[in-house]
């Protein structure tokens, strides 16, 4: 479950304990892949058929079928159609990964739903107390700035406070906002496709490694490399893009604990369509949301 510590609007600074683990919260999860797998990280994620020894980890049981395999904590499987269906499809979709979960009560879930904000909130509250819950679909909603806000929260006011909501797939550049919004997790899916394309990432752009002349970052990847060798090295290019990653989740949390986290919000959703879109969406139709977080003053 997740210890809530401070709230800054509906984003929510604290603690989630997992495997005897205290994982600070917002947060991402490091996929574990063939790039990634000497890496650390304080939480990892890996498909229920990869064996690994990193701990703590959230294991994704993927699409239904795989039932007879769920043992370890993770995600359970989904019956996931995509995001636009019809809305028939999408019915049968939740239907089917409602009934599974309830077969798996200790068990994370992926809420379904497709392009259908009630749908997503109907699944929500079925899984209301669950531990984790996965909103499926999450780099296409993101591509989609009003979709992204109304399922989000949606399914944030519907599930417990004490639930990790995890979004995958998401832009470095979202980072914020959707912290905002109240997404405890995202992960490092976006960092690592970025560097198969041979982007490297600043805290809120991508680059094509190929035409920069010089590296502005600072971090070890960047100061003991220069960049033909990181052109020349897939490890290296994903090491230095999880490290934006980190450092832009824990300005996140800093600035939560200093009250300076909206100005971070704000001056980040400058650097992105999607980000500047989301917050204009939540200021103008969203206030209850927004309010109901935020403290008046006397």
């Amino acid at each position: 479950m997740l210890e809530i510590l401070a709230h800054s609007g509906p984003a929510r600074l604290g603690v989630w304990h997992l495997e005897d683990k205290k994982i600070p919260t917002p947060n991402f999860l490091l996929n574990i892949t063939s790039s990634t797998s000497r890496l650390k990280h304080e939480v990892y994620i890996t498909p229920y058929w990869m064996r690994t020894s990193k701990a703590p980890v959230v294991v994704h049981y993927g699409t239904l079928g795989v039932g007879a395999k769920i043992r370890r904590f993770g995600i359970l499987p989904s019956a996931g159609f995509g995001l636009d269906i019809h809305r028939e499809l999408a019915e049968l979709g939740v239907e089917k990964t409602l009934a599974l979960a309830e077969q798996f009560p200790e068990h994370g879930a992926i809420i379904e739903g497709g392009k259908y904000p009630e749908l997503r909130e109907r699944a929500a509250r079925k899984l209301a107390s669950r531990r984790l819950l996965c909103i499926a679909n999450g780099a296409k909603l993101c591509q989609r700035p009003r979709l992204l806000v109304e399922v989000v929260t949606r399914v944030r006011e519907a599930v417990s406070p004490n639930t990790v909501l995890y979004l995958p797939g998401a832009p470095l550049a979202l980072f914020p906002v959707l912290a905002y919004m109240g997404v405890d997790l995202l992960d490092a899916s976006y960092a690592i496709s970025s560097a198969l394309r041979g982007f490297y990432l600043t805290p809120y752009e991508s680059y094509p490694l190929d035409r920069m002349k010089e590296l502005p970052c600072t971090c070890e990847v960047c100061i003991a490399n220069d960049k033909e060798r990181l052109q020349n090295s897939l490890p290296l290019l994903v090491k230095h893009n999880i490290a934006m990653l980190r450092g832009v989740m824990a300005d996140i949390r800093e600035s939560m604990r200093t009250g300076k986290f909206i100005k971070l919000v704000e001056m980040s959703a400058n650097a992105s369509t999607q980000a500047k879109a989301a917050l204009r969406i939540l200021y103008r139709e969203k206030y209850e949301f927004l309010e109901k977080y935020t403290p008046m003053a006397p």
